[in-house]
């Protein structure tokens, strides 16, 4: 995964492509990020310039795929790192651009950095649309910890872990 999208266009593209030659040459696909997905939704009411303007253009993104060479692309449509704060990912989302983002660049598999708090029907329209990837990081990391902080000193360290893991992994965990 490269996100080099906080750069210039110019230097994302320069940044990809060299991780990309180096990482295809061993057999590795590289995962990069287009438009600009902000890391909290604390900054989206701040914002010095319009959220849909970081959004990925399909144009645009045809181009960065042809010079850079990635093979996964997480494309901006609304969608950040993070939580959404007052908002929510129905406010800002601009479900309809992986369409066009997905005819642009039909062989590349969209990836859809989602947030903690997004609704299911809002996910399965990204689907919909195209996203074929989806990281959940967040979500899972948040239920691992509620989880550990719970029964820690309740359970054997390597029970705790595994257990945790099982809620990482959307198992169900034996209860203590």
């Amino acid at each position: 995964m490269v996100d080099a999208s906080c750069q210039d266009p110019e230097e994302n593209v320069t940044a990809c492509a060299k991780i990309v030659q180096s990482a295809n040459a061993k057999g590795i696909a590289i995962e990069a990020e287009m438009g600009r997905i902000m890391g909290s939704g604390d900054a989206l009411p701040r914002m010095e310039r319009s959220l849909e303007s970081l959004m990925t253009d399909p144009d645009i993104a045809k181009v960065f795929i042809k010079r850079t060479g990635v093979q996964f692309l997480a494309s901006s449509f609304g969608n950040i790192h993070g939580h959404y704060g007052a908002m929510r990912a129905e406010d800002v989302w601009k479900v309809t651009l992986p369409s066009g983002v997905n005819s642009a660049v039909p062989d590349i598999a969209l990836v859809l950095h989602r947030t903690h708090g997004v609704s299911d029907e809002l996910f399965l329209e990204a689907a919909k649309r195209g996203v074929t990837m989806i990281n959940l990081n967040q979500t899972v990391k948040k239920d691992y910890t509620d989880f550990t902080s719970r029964y820690a000193g309740t359970l054997e360290l390597t029970e705790l872990k595994a257990q945790g893991v099982a809620v990482y992994a959307f198992l169900s965990p034996s209860s203590p």
